[in-house]
């Protein structure tokens, strides 16, 4: 079921579990853009629910002259998530691998997450667990989690997951094991960009 943000009423409490780099690499596909406002977005997302804790889960880039520049501004976005209430991020590590392209067969060396799914997975299990939430909306493509959410209908029966979701880069394990999906487009974040 599709749902369009949330209008009604209710005592329900929420917590969002967002893995920022998925998201954000998904939001310039659709968008172009990913300069939206978190705390517009968050509201979106909760609509008159209680909002109990928003998660983002993210692997701080290295400080060299090759990422100076994306370093300072992964920092900047850190520190204004981080300034909304109720709303924390939460850091993975990151590490260099080699890696060979598919086209051209040479190898280059890059950077990738890493704890940042686990982290993400175990703090959703474990608040469903500590009945931290009634509603978890998960915000990744990543088919990964779909265990995640399994594992929590195992747990907590009555703990709804929404699935909130791009039309581009999301699993289909995933979006069909949560209880609900909320359908982001471009339209969505018309209210939302910091620098309209």
């Amino acid at each position: 079921m599709f749902i369009k943000g949330v209008k009604s009423v209710s005592d329900e409490k929420v917590c969002i579990y967002n893995d920022l780099q998925n998201f954000r690499s998904n939001l310039h596909k659709i968008c172009g853009r990913n300069d939206v406002s978190y705390a517009k977005f968050q509201k979106f997302l909760v609509g008159d629910r209680k909002l109990i804790r928003a998660h983002y889960y993210d692997a701080p880039l290295f400080n060299t002259p090759r990422f100076q520049e994306h370093y300072r501004g992964q920092q900047m976005l850190h520190s204004a998530i981080n300034s909304i209430d109720d709303t924390r991020v939460i850091l993975g590590r990151r590490v260099w691998r080699d890696k060979k392209c598919g086209k051209c067969g040479k190898y280059y060396r890059t950077t990738i997450e890493k704890g940042v799914d686990i982290r993400l997975a175990v703090d959703m299990i474990r608040g469903a667990i500590e009945d931290l939430y009634d509603i978890a909306i998960l915000i990744s493509g990543d088919a990964d989690y779909a265990p995640v959410v399994e594992t929590i209908h195992h747990v907590a029966l009555k703990k709804v997951i929404e699935h909130a979701c791009f039309s581009v880069g999301q699993a289909d394990e995933l979006k069909n094991i949560c209880d609900r999906r909320i359908k982001l487009e471009p339209s969505t974040f018309n209210d939302m960009w910091m620098n309209p």
